[in-house]
């Protein structure tokens, strides 16, 4: 009886705490099936023209975000931090040097 309960220990707490994945899995699948049931409803009625235009629209709209993510963002986090970091440069360079006149260094 102590083997089988270890046995079941083994068994059951790896699958335990992989619970969150196997449920993203199958949570993806039924997504995706979802979509696939979707498609085919909207062939089957509308036609095969209008699926593929949602299937296109999907993968241009997919496209763009995934671009805007990859390219834009970073090119304005570095077109910010160019503008930031010389100003901060100034701002140091004046303070220092009002500094250095107040405390009458000449």
């Amino acid at each position: 009886m102590k083997n089988s309960r270890n046995i079941l220990k083994q068994k059951l707490l790896p699958l335990l705490s992989n619970l969150h994945i196997i449920i993203g899995r199958w949570a993806k699948r039924l997504i995706i099936a979802g979509i696939v049931l979707a498609l085919v409803f909207v062939a089957l009625y509308w036609g095969v023209g209008v699926c593929l235009a949602v299937i296109a629209g999907f993968f241009i709209i997919r496209f763009i975000i995934r671009f805007i993510i990859r390219f834009i963002i970073p090119f304005l986090i570095g077109l910010t931090l160019s503008i930031i970091i010389p100003l901060v440069g100034i701002i140091l360079l004046i303070v220092l040097i009002l500094s250095l006149i107040l405390l009458g260094v000449s």
